[in-house]
């Protein structure tokens, strides 16, 4: 009774549907650690940083 007044719903079977959906949700951390590592795998490894001071002494020594 007193998780149906704490979630103000008047249905026993409502309450075990949300208790059950709030055990299956994934933290949130966790979801997106997994979609980072998705993302890092499709695009594959990190390229090298463009070093943008070298292109421009090079083009100012042009």
């Amino acid at each position: 009774m007193a998780v149906m007044k704490a979630t103000g719903d008047n249905n026993k079977t409502e309450v075990v549907r949300q208790s059950q959906r709030a055990r299956e949700t994934v933290p949130l951390r966790e979801g997106m650690r997994k979609l980072q590592e998705a993302v890092t795998a499709k695009r594959g490894p990190t390229p090298k940083p463009i070093d943008l001071k070298n292109i421009s002494d090079e083009v100012s020594n042009m």
